[in-house]
């Protein structure tokens, strides 16, 4: 995963960074060192001048530029030192889609999962899995759950249908192990494929959704917005870093010949928008 950098340091920089984000940050740049760290949240972060990113190799490091009332005179700095924009440093107040593609979704589902204790166990994923499953139509015999993780679908199903779950690891002795991003889905006939959280780890979605057309439905899970705390102590809301917006999935899926049949909204839990599409006749 690429280290997080932020300049400047100062009051924009609390204003955009939620606390969490802070946590990822490894260090801070500006032009005006009075301290050697900042202590922002739960940790100390390094502060350093800006001539420090001479040391660093471009291709290991994101730059966000916290000040967009300044991002003009960073950008033309850092580009002086050989830095790309909207490669290796970013307007924090307009995140180019690069962003999400090189930071975001550098960190893959198996980084992320190693790096978070007792993700797969949450009740978030249960109660996403709850919801979701009332999408699922009564003539569904037989569906297959890609990246189905620790299976919260499997219960909620009937008695009567065939479960198969896929996922990159072995959860169980029943898993179908195969990385949905380099292989082909496995070649097992069912009327719906369900798929919770796992558009924004797909490399190429449409690519993907191409493959999913052998089938009657597809139950997906789309993140929206949540309530991110910020470092000055305010509250704000912070768009979905889904590469594919609902407008664009909503069309594409159309475009592959399913049209949308229901759709959940759950704006006091998770945000999330869950869809059943329909292969159209």
């Amino acid at each position: 995963m690429k280290r997080l950098i932020i300049c400047p340091a100062g009051e924009w920089a609390k204003k955009l960074l939620t606390i969490s984000r802070y946590n990822e940050v490894d260090y801070f740049i500006d032009e005006h060192i009075e301290s050697s760290v900042l202590s922002w949240g739960e940790g100390d972060k390094p502060l350093y001048p800006i001539e420090y990113l001479r040391k660093e190799k471009k291709s290991d490091i994101i730059i966000v530029i916290s000040d967009s009332k300044k991002y003009q005179h960073y950008a033309d700095v850092l580009s002086a030192m050989g830095f790309e924009e909207n490669t290796h440093f970013f307007n924090g107040w307009k995140l180019h889609t690069n962003f999400y593609r090189d930071y975001i979704y550098s960190l893959n589902w198996q980084e992320f999962e190693e790096n978070s204790a007792g993700i797969m166990k949450t009740e978030r994923w249960d109660l996403r899995a709850s919801e979701m499953a009332k999408l699922i139509p009564p003539d569904v015999k037989a569906i297959m759950d890609l990246g189905c993780g620790s299976g919260f679908l499997r219960k909620y199903l009937d008695s009567s249908v065939k479960y198969y779950g896929v996922d990159y690891c072995k959860r169980d002795e029943e898993t179908i192990v195969c990385d949905l991003n380099t292989e082909e889905i496995p070649a097992i006939k069912v009327d719906a494929y369900y798929m919770a959280g796992l558009l924004p780890y797909i490399v190429d979605i449409p690519k993907f959704l191409s493959k999913l057309e052998e089938c009657k439905y597809i139950v997906i899970s789309q993140c929206g917005y949540e309530r991110y705390i910020r470092l000055d102590g305010k509250i704000d809301s912070a768009p979905s870093t889904s590469f594919i917006s609902t407008a664009d999935l909503v069309n594409l899926m159309a475009h592959k010949g399913f049209y949308l049949r229901e759709m959940n909204w759950m704006p006091f839990v998770n945000d999330d928008t869950y869809f059943l599409f329909q292969k159209m006749k």
